[in-house]
């Protein structure tokens, strides 16, 4: 049973699933996955706007009348706050936070570049600007378009071309292939807090409902296809009945 009460529940603010995985940004995923796997329970606000959050992106949470931004920071606070979670699921091996670091700090950068800047724009455009008039949605689309494109030259994936960054992103997903087990998941036989990590990203890449290079790429890995069923299974069993 939780300790937590009426007045302290904890609140996942992020934006709607879409694109039919259970959340199109590599962040949000991670966190609710972490969130079922701990069995913590929790309520979504769907949030549309992510300078709503403490450090201006999602996600973040409300607990104990505060806002606490930024995945592996909520984590740390939750994990503080419930030390008897399995050890699984609050700390890492060294080999899975280099690993963490490749996925969220290179190969995210190439699922920014395959959505914003080449073919799965015009889908992301009509998707997350649903809600803006067809008169605006271009406009916004392009200013968008426009900001993501300056923080990847600045990150530095988008110096390159586009050969050279799906090479890159290539790479990645066959080293992931490599350490991906057969059977359970990277922490073992339960799931843990590398593979919250590895499933936000990867899903965002074998799953999604969006036509793209980076897609095709991806599911050239029959082990990350298998993997990703695998933690769907586990801690989205309604997005697994969705896909049969």
């Amino acid at each position: 049973m939780s300790d937590e009460t009426e007045d302290d529940a904890l609140v996942l603010c992020q934006p709607p699933s879409m694109l039919g995985v259970p959340n199109a940004s590599p962040f949000c995923a991670k966190m609710e996955t972490w969130l079922r796997l701990s069995g913590l329970p929790y309520v979504v606000e769907p949030v549309g706007n992510p300078r709503r959050g403490p450090k201006g992106k999602v996600p973040f949470i409300r607990l104990d009348g505060q806002k606490i931004g930024d995945s592996d920071a909520i984590i740390g606070q939750l994990c503080a706050r419930h030390p008897s979670l399995p050890e699984r699921l609050k700390r890492q091996a060294p080999e899975h936070h280099a690993l963490q670091r490749m996925m969220e700090e290179h190969l995210y950068w190439v699922i920014v570049y395959s959505r914003w800047i080449d073919d799965g724009f015009d889908l992301v455009k009509l998707t997350f600007f649903a809600g803006i008039p067809a008169g605006l949605r271009d406009l916004a689309g392009w200013l968008a378009k426009a900001a993501v494109r300056r923080q990847l030259r600045a990150q530095g994936v988008g110096r390159h071309g586009a050969d050279e960054i799906y090479d890159r992103g290539n790479r990645d997903l066959d080293a992931i292939s490599a350490l991906l087990p057969d059977q359970g998941y990277l922490a073992g036989d339960e799931p843990g807090r590398i593979d919250a990590t590895a499933y936000g990203v990867l899903t965002n890449i074998v799953d999604i409902d969006l036509p793209c290079r980076l897609r095709d790429i991806g599911r050239r890995y029959p082990a990350i296809s298998a993997y990703t069923a695998r933690m769907r299974a586990r801690a989205f069993p309604e997005f697994n009945r969705a896909r049969r």
